[in-house]
């Protein structure tokens, strides 16, 4: 703090000064200044590994097994193709079954 001549104190960091008109007192005013700043901070932290994972299910079930037994007459021949008439001979064979047939 500064002294006026006759002891005075000037608060607030003040000064005089003398001037051709007299004295002059400054002081500084204050303001308050609101300053916003954004930063990038750390909020969290993730750990991403790979673990191996061993599981065993047990599972309970059915099993079905068929098998497919062919009655046949006469003499096949498996490697030679149908001729049209044998064909039309087999169509023949399954036509009384079809109409007969009742779906379930």
């Amino acid at each position: 703090m500064n002294t006026l001549p006759g002891r005075l104190q000037l608060p607030l960091d003040g000064r005089i000064e003398r001037t051709s008109n007299g004295w002059s007192v400054h002081i500084p005013v204050w303001a308050e200044e609101i300053v916003v700043d954004k930063q990038a901070v750390v909020a969290e932290e993730v750990v991403v590994g790979i673990e191996p994972v061993q599981d065993v299910a047990r599972v309970a079930e059915t099993v079905r097994h068929e098998e497919l037994h062919v009655e046949s007459e006469g003499h096949l021949d498996e490697t030679r193709p149908l001729r049209v008439d044998e064909v039309a001979e087999i169509k023949d064979r399954q036509a009384p079954f079809e109409t007969n047939r009742v779906d379930r």
